[in-house]
């Protein structure tokens, strides 16, 4: 059963890009690694993620039980449960240089992540929801966050404007981002794709 709601959510992906990316699936690593000449005076660093795990997480839930009788709109907020942040190297404050990273995760998995320092706590949690039918209904909201290894390259200088580009030797850096954050509505008789957020919800939901 639908649940009309009051605000419209991003669609998270097609069927097929789900079944790329149900709870915990790794995205084999597909290197992108920086070709040809640089400008160290404007791209200094590259990131390029070398494994992506991506798993749906619950952010923010309430049970929401409507009796026979006590149907229609109601105002909920939820309550925390996890927290996604923004993270280079397990610290949440990086540089700008961590966009290029980002961007390349957000090409490796096929959607887009939070490339800015931040997490899913910034988001609204009090919405207002239209129950159709009595049931017993989870309100939640959540993401996709994405894990992994990362390996950095440098500009190395070879003039005032030109040089090449560099790995850096050592162990991979790890990194964390998520995508933005959906919203739903879920009971236990909800179609729900496999490895989706609403799948997920309805785990949460103990059907």
């Amino acid at each position: 059963m639908r649940i009309p709601r009051t605000r419209l959510r991003r669609p998270l992906a097609t069927t097929a890009a789900l079944a790329a990316v149900a709870w915990g699936v790794t995205i084999a690593p597909a290197h992108a690694d920086p070709q040809g000449a640089c400008n160290p005076n404007f791209t200094r660093y590259y990131g390029v993620p070398e494994t992506a795990v991506v798993d749906s997480v619950i952010t923010y839930r309430i049970a929401v039980p409507i009796a026979p009788g006590t149907t229609g709109s109601r105002t909920v907020t939820m309550t925390k449960q996890y927290t996604v942040t923004t993270q280079v190297n397990n610290s949440t404050d990086f540089t700008v240089d961590a966009k290029t990273l980002f961007g390349n995760v957000s090409t490796k998995v096929g959607f887009q992540v939070s490339d800015t320092m931040g997490s899913t706590d910034t988001t609204q949690t009090t919405e207002t929801f239209n129950f159709l039918q009595p049931d017993y209904y989870l309100v939640y909201q959540g993401t996709r966050r994405v894990q992994g290894e990362w390996i950095k390259w440098i500009c190395a200088r070879t003039g005032y404007d030109t040089g090449y580009w560099l790995r850096v030797g050592g162990p991979n850096g790890v990194y964390q981002s998520f995508e933005y954050p959906e919203q739903g509505v879920v009971s236990c008789s909800t179609v729900a794709p496999p490895g989706s957020l609403r799948a997920k919800a309805k785990q949460e939901l103990g059907c």
